[in-house]
């Protein structure tokens, strides 16, 4: 969306055209297998990485994306098992961006590790959930998390 100003000369008779401000950043839109998912989805929550983006839909999938665009290949996507029955509420990453967790209405939390089976939770809770959220600090041995 562009701004447009309007300045008028000291008599305040004229007007000059409208002229459109450009924007103060550039930016490029995302498009490849985007385009497709949001044709027949609706995003309801995402979560940024540095390395990729995840989207959660209204039907309940998980999208993991390079930052064109592109669907990238993961346990997210290959198995029905890490998807909810109903919208997907939030998506929380760790900081290495080795595990996703994600929660819905239907009261399941998924911890999936994108490349690696090891440590994946599948917890059903019986209730709405509606946040999730992987303990930030980085350990070897356990895997934290809260859900609310």
């Amino acid at each position: 969306m562009a701004e447009f100003l309007s300045t008028s000369s000291v008599s305040g008779t004229e007007n000059r055209e409208d002229e459109e401000v450009e924007p103060k950043f550039k930016y490029q839109r995302l498009a490849n297998d985007l385009k497709n998912i949001l044709n027949t989805d609706v995003v309801t929550s995402t979560a940024v990485h540095f390395k990729f983006l995840i989207l959660g839909t209204f039907r309940g999938r998980v999208h993991l994306l390079d930052h064109q665009g592109n669907s990238v290949n993961s346990n997210l996507s290959n198995s029905e098992r890490y998807t909810h029955q109903v919208a997907v509420n939030q998506i929380d990453v760790d900081p290495k961006g080795e595990y996703v967790a994600t929660c819905s209405d239907d009261g399941k939390v998924n911890i999936t590790g994108l490349f690696s089976c090891e440590n994946n939770q599948n917890l059903s809770f019986g209730k709405f959930i509606k946040a999730v959220a992987v303990d930030p600090e980085l350990r070897s041995r356990t895997r934290r998390f809260i859900v609310a």
